[in-house]
């Protein structure tokens, strides 16, 4: 297995992924779904900009990423 899910898990059964309901669990209301995240050092000021204009300027080279290896998105409405 390569790709997204290829790095979380590489045995030999195949990695298999759903969709857990509800989104919103138990009494203190704890999240089972959660966005992707990208950081850098408080002083990297140009990385830092860099990273937050690329997911709007590279959306659909990450779309077509994510399709391809089958990751699971709650933005789309149904996961693959």
């Amino acid at each position: 297995m390569s790709g997204p899910a290829g790095r979380v898990h590489r045995g030999p059964v195949p990695l298999s992924l759903a969709a857990v309901m509800p989104v919103v669990d138990g009494p203190m209301g704890l999240p089972m779904e959660f966005d992707i995240a990208m950081g850098v050092r408080r002083e990297d000021r140009e990385l830092r900009a860099e990273i937050e204009v690329a997911p709007g300027r590279r959306r659909a080279e990450i779309n077509a990423t994510l399709a391809k290896y089958g990751v699971p998105r709650s933005d789309m409405g149904t996961a693959p």
